[in-house]
């Protein structure tokens, strides 16, 4: 009897105890748990896999994932944190973002506000979309309206008012000022642009200052530019092509147009990727923001962050995603991977399959690495290896076999043939491009044909341009018509009513050219323009030969009519 007494007892405490950590309106407080939650009142987690809270305030330490939908969340040392309205207080978290509210973000991954303010420290993305935003040492921020202010930051874009950006990689305004300092890209469409010291700075009406830059171009103002680019290799072969960096200790590394590639021991691919870090072993990136491999291989495609300790990650459009084999069957998800199985989804934010079938309808992004893949008014479409087929897409990619796009905002093969009509931009790195009515259109080593294009680029082969506003060929040969710039670093260059050609190494011929310039070769300019305001002499020795002769011949007149008068 007193046993049954005392079990009563018992229950009847753990009851109490199990209603007070489950009330929504009451406090609760987790250590080492796997999931706290609470709708509504306090919530403080250490150590926990989640920590969830709709209304209140939550504060997590070193939790897997912290959401507040409305209130105060303060979190250290979290892999997620999100506030859709309130104060958010990220440190050393993955993942900060606040819809509406101030953000303070340190040593984030991603720091994001669409109204209010924003500060974020050493963080990997900021960005907000209307207020004040200031990004120290982050690899992103973005301002739509308002003020930017960005140091040490990767990318600093303000669409109106007043962007300043030091040592950032890009930084762009459409109507404004723009001030940057040992950025890799500045431009302005309308306004004044200082770049010092950047790979590149393009104004299209204003004025543009350029010092140690890569690429420096103004349709319709004054232009300073001086070159410069970085590889270096201490003990290994490198290999690297339109990349602002490239570094390799010991090894091999190939990178193909990204910002920075880094191989200690092993072999490293990059292609298009931000950072590539491999410290033993092989990593192939594409497009990725960041990969990282310390033991193992590695493959990303267009994602934010993929890590390998050990064994095969592969990753592509998804934040953070790793799956080592198994099958996924996504809907209306926002990141789906799988290494090796089969993978179907619908209206979901990003399906990854490395091996194996993916049909995607209607979602923002679709990637096989091996097989087919048929995507349908999808934002992005990625097959590595395999045919592709993308209609009215935002954007398409094919690593190795061919790709048709049509009203595609970008069509991308690395390997194989590539037709892209109405694109805003195509490129191909090894293979055959034609691009029309193309924004952009660039071939690293095949032909490449674009008509009515803004940019097209061939670093080695054929490039044949029409009517576009930049064809650059750096090994190879290169005929532009009605083109605004021709550049060719070494082979042949054909340029009509272009508005600059230059050919550093090899032939040059130009015709009703604006400027052609040839440092090391044959040039032939024909009818080219000369600087307003200057004559050349045999055209001053006409003028004054005509002036001569008509004042000879007024005077003559004028004697003959007097004769004639007085006789």
């Amino acid at each position: 009897m007193k046993m049954q007494k005392g079990n009563v007892l018992l229950m009847f405490g753990l009851l109490l105890h199990l209603e007070a950590a489950t009330n929504s309106n009451e406090t609760s407080t987790s250590a080492n748990t796997g999931s706290s939650v609470i709708s509504s009142g306090a919530s403080t987690a250490t150590n926990s896999g989640s920590s969830v809270t709709s209304s209140g305030v939550s504060t997590a330490t070193i939790s897997g994932s912290s959401v507040t939908s409305n209130g105060v969340s303060i979190v250290t040392n979290s892999e997620f944190h999100t506030t859709s309205s309130g104060i958010s207080t990220a440190t050393n978290s993955e993942f900060s973002t606040a819809s509406s509210g101030i953000s303070i973000a340190t040593n984030s991954e991603s720091s994001t506000t669409s109204s209010g303010a924003s500060t974020a420290t050493n963080s990997e993305s900021s960005t907000p979309s209307s207020g004040a935003s200031t990004v120290t040492n982050s690899g992103s921020s973005v301002t739509s309206s308002g003020a930017s202010t960005a140091t040490n930051s990767e990318s600093s874009t303000v669409s109106s008012r007043a962007s300043t950006a030091t040592n950032s990689e890009s930084s762009t305004l459409s109507s404004g000022a723009s001030t940057a300092t040992n950025s890799d890209s500045s431009t302005t469409s309308s306004g004044a642009s200082t770049a010092t010291n950047s790979e590149s700075s393009t104004t299209s009406s204003g004025a543009s200052t350029a010092t140690n830059s890569e690429s420096s171009t103004v349709s319709s103002r004054a232009s300073t530019a001086t070159n410069s680019e970085s590889s270096t290799t201490s003990s290994g072969a490198s290999t690297a092509t339109n990349s602002e960096s490239r570094t390799t200790s010991n090894g091999a590394g190939t990178a193909t147009n990204s910002e920075s590639s880094t191989t200690s021991s092993g072999a490293s691919t990059a292609t298009n990727s931000d950072s590539s870090t491999v410290s033993s072993g092989a990593s192939t990136a594409t497009n990725s923001e960041s990969s990282t491999t310390s033991s193992g291989a590695s493959t990303a495609t267009n994602s934010d962050s993929s890590t390998t300790s050990s064994g095969a990650g592969t990753a592509t459009n998804s934040e953070s995603s790793t799956t080592s084999s198994g099958a996924s069957t996504a809907t209306n998800s926002e990141s789906s991977t799988t290494s090796s199985g089969a993978s179907t989804a619908t209206n979901s934010d990003s399906s990854t399959t490395s091996s194996g079938a993916g049909t995607a309808t209607n979602s923002e992004s679709s990637t096989v690495s091996s097989g087919i893949s048929t995507v349908t008014n999808s934002e992005s479409s990625t097959p590595s290896s395999g045919a592709n087929t993308a209609t009215n897409s935002e954007s398409s990619t094919t690593s190795s076999g061919a790709n048709t796009a049509t009203n595609s905002e970008s069509s991308t093969v690395s390997s194989g043939a590539s037709t892209a009509t109405n694109s805003e931009s195509s490129t191909t790195s090894s293979g055959v491009s034609t691009a029309t009515n193309s924004e952009s259109s660039t071939t690293s080593s095949g032909a490449s044909t674009a008509t009515n294009s803004d940019s097209s680029t061939t670093s080695s082969e054929a490039s044949t341009a029409t009517n576009s506003e930049s064809s650059t060929v750096s090994s190879g040969i290169s005929t532009v018509t009605n083109s605004e710039s021709s550049t060719t670093s070494s082979g042949a260059n054909t340029a009509t009513n272009s508005g600059s050609s230059v050919t550093s190494a090899g032939s040059g011929t130009a015709a009703l050219t604006g400027m052609h310039t040839t440092s090391h070769s044959a040039s032939t300019a024909v009818s080219e323009a000369k600087p307003g305001g200057s004559l050349v002499p045999w055209e001053i020795f006409l003028i004054t030969l005509v002036s001569v002769v008509a004042a000879v011949g007024l005077f003559a007149g004028l004697f003959f009519c007097v004769r004639n008068s007085l006789s």
